[in-house]
Protein backbone atom coordinates (compact mmCIF):
# COMPACT_ATOMS: atom_id res chain seq x y z
CA UNK A 1 0.00 0.00 0.00
CA UNK A 2 1.27 3.22 -1.02
CA UNK A 3 0.69 7.04 0.05
CA UNK A 4 1.21 10.13 -1.29
CA UNK A 5 1.27 13.71 0.31
CA UNK A 6 1.99 17.01 -0.70
CA UNK A 7 2.38 19.97 0.57
CA UNK A 8 2.62 23.49 -0.62
CA UNK A 9 3.16 27.00 1.43
CA UNK A 10 0.90 28.81 1.80
CA UNK A 11 3.16 32.14 1.72
CA UNK A 12 4.57 33.76 -0.72
CA UNK A 13 6.93 30.74 -1.21
CA UNK A 14 6.11 29.13 -4.29
CA UNK A 15 7.88 25.53 -3.17
CA UNK A 16 6.21 22.30 -2.08
CA UNK A 17 7.36 18.53 -1.46
CA UNK A 18 5.62 15.22 -1.97
CA UNK A 19 6.50 12.34 0.16
CA UNK A 20 5.33 8.93 -0.30
CA UNK A 21 5.02 6.13 2.36
CA UNK A 22 5.04 2.78 1.80
CA UNK A 23 3.37 0.48 4.21
CA UNK A 24 3.79 -3.60 3.55
CA UNK A 25 1.53 -6.10 4.39
CA UNK A 26 1.87 -8.28 7.22
CA UNK A 27 0.39 -11.19 8.67
CA UNK A 28 0.21 -11.60 12.59
CA UNK A 29 0.19 -14.61 14.01
CA UNK A 30 -2.52 -15.49 16.38
CA UNK A 31 0.39 -16.80 19.34
CA UNK A 32 2.43 -13.91 20.22
CA UNK A 33 5.30 -16.27 21.44
CA UNK A 34 7.29 -14.04 24.14
CA UNK A 35 10.72 -16.09 25.45
CA UNK A 36 8.60 -18.91 24.21
CA UNK A 37 6.34 -18.66 27.65
CA UNK A 38 3.39 -19.68 25.22
CA UNK A 39 3.94 -22.87 23.51
CA UNK A 40 0.40 -23.59 22.24
CA UNK A 41 -3.03 -22.36 22.36
CA UNK A 42 -5.48 -24.93 21.33
CA UNK A 43 -8.39 -25.46 19.55
CA UNK A 44 -8.26 -21.67 18.04
CA UNK A 45 -11.10 -21.26 17.19
CA UNK A 46 -12.60 -23.20 19.91
CA UNK A 47 -16.28 -23.09 21.32
CA UNK A 48 -15.12 -21.81 24.31
CA UNK A 49 -12.75 -24.32 25.61
CA UNK A 50 -8.53 -23.40 25.13
CA UNK A 51 -6.09 -25.30 26.35
CA UNK A 52 -2.79 -23.58 27.05
CA UNK A 53 0.36 -24.82 27.22
CA UNK A 54 3.21 -22.49 28.69
CA UNK A 55 7.09 -22.36 29.64
CA UNK A 56 6.76 -20.78 32.76
CA UNK A 57 8.99 -23.33 34.88
CA UNK A 58 6.10 -23.46 37.19
CA UNK A 59 6.52 -19.44 38.39
CA UNK A 60 2.92 -18.38 39.19
CA UNK A 61 1.18 -15.54 36.32
CA UNK A 62 -1.99 -14.07 36.30
CA UNK A 63 -4.09 -15.12 32.88
CA UNK A 64 -6.97 -13.02 31.81
CA UNK A 65 -9.05 -12.89 28.87
CA UNK A 66 -10.10 -9.35 27.22
CA UNK A 67 -12.80 -8.88 24.73
CA UNK A 68 -12.12 -6.67 22.03
CA UNK A 69 -12.97 -3.34 24.13
CA UNK A 70 -10.47 -4.05 26.59
CA UNK A 71 -12.48 -5.08 29.48
CA UNK A 72 -11.26 -8.30 31.57
CA UNK A 73 -14.04 -11.41 31.45
CA UNK A 74 -11.79 -13.99 32.73
CA UNK A 75 -9.00 -14.14 34.99
CA UNK A 76 -7.25 -16.84 37.21
CA UNK A 77 -3.77 -17.24 38.81
CA UNK A 78 -1.92 -20.31 38.41
CA UNK A 79 1.47 -21.71 38.16
CA UNK A 80 0.50 -24.80 36.01
CA UNK A 81 2.53 -25.81 32.82
CA UNK A 82 -0.95 -26.86 31.03
CA UNK A 83 -4.13 -25.05 31.85
CA UNK A 84 -7.61 -25.30 30.70
CA UNK A 85 -10.16 -22.81 30.60
CA UNK A 86 -13.74 -22.56 29.51
CA UNK A 87 -15.35 -19.56 27.96
CA UNK A 88 -18.66 -21.60 27.25
CA UNK A 89 -20.55 -18.25 28.13
CA UNK A 90 -18.94 -15.73 26.50
CA UNK A 91 -20.56 -14.28 22.65
CA UNK A 92 -18.67 -15.61 19.47
CA UNK A 93 -15.83 -13.19 18.71
CA UNK A 94 -12.17 -11.95 19.07
CA UNK A 95 -10.69 -12.28 22.66
CA UNK A 96 -7.05 -11.66 23.81
CA UNK A 97 -5.65 -13.64 26.63
CA UNK A 98 -2.74 -11.88 28.78
CA UNK A 99 -0.39 -13.94 30.69
CA UNK A 100 1.67 -11.82 32.66
CA UNK A 101 4.19 -12.46 35.69
CA UNK A 102 7.37 -10.62 36.94
CA UNK A 103 9.04 -12.26 34.69
CA UNK A 104 7.52 -12.43 31.76
CA UNK A 105 4.54 -10.92 29.71
CA UNK A 106 2.95 -12.93 26.62
CA UNK A 107 -0.07 -12.43 24.57
CA UNK A 108 -2.44 -15.11 22.34
CA UNK A 109 -5.41 -14.42 20.22
CA UNK A 110 -8.19 -16.12 21.03
CA UNK A 111 -11.34 -16.87 18.39
CA UNK A 112 -14.94 -18.21 20.15
CA UNK A 113 -16.90 -19.52 17.09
Amino acid sequence: MQFTYTYTAVNTCQASVTNSIVVEACTPTSVDVVKGIINSVYPNPSNGEFNFVLNNNNQLYSLEIVDITGKVVYSENSNKNKLAINLDGLSSGIYFARIISPSFNANAKLIIK
